[in-house]
């Protein structure tokens, strides 16, 4: 197995919400929980540019409590919409 790289993460924002405590927070967004907004800093502002409301974006996200000891999740049921 070869080595694994390690990476330098810098972040450009931050995701906020009204939940201040990981304990009230539901396992999925679709549960119940309140809406969320990103704020990008404003070094990296101009990057952002031309991005509208609505638009697709890939976020990739460092959740601060999660805990990093967890080697396998177990996802909870599949929400099916006819």
């Amino acid at each position: 197995m070869k080595e694994a790289k390690e990476y330098l993460l810098t972040p450009v924002g931050y995701i906020r919400s009204l939940l201040k405590k990981r304990k009230n927070a539901p396992r999925q967004g679709y549960l119940g929980a309140p809406d969320a907004w990103v704020e990008i800093a404003a070094e990296f502002k101009k990057c952002v540019e031309g991005i509208a409301s609505g638009d697709e974006v890939v976020l990739i996200t460092w959740l601060h409590e999660a805990r990093r000891s967890v080697k396998k999740v177990h996802p909870g049921r599949m929400r099916i919409i006819h």
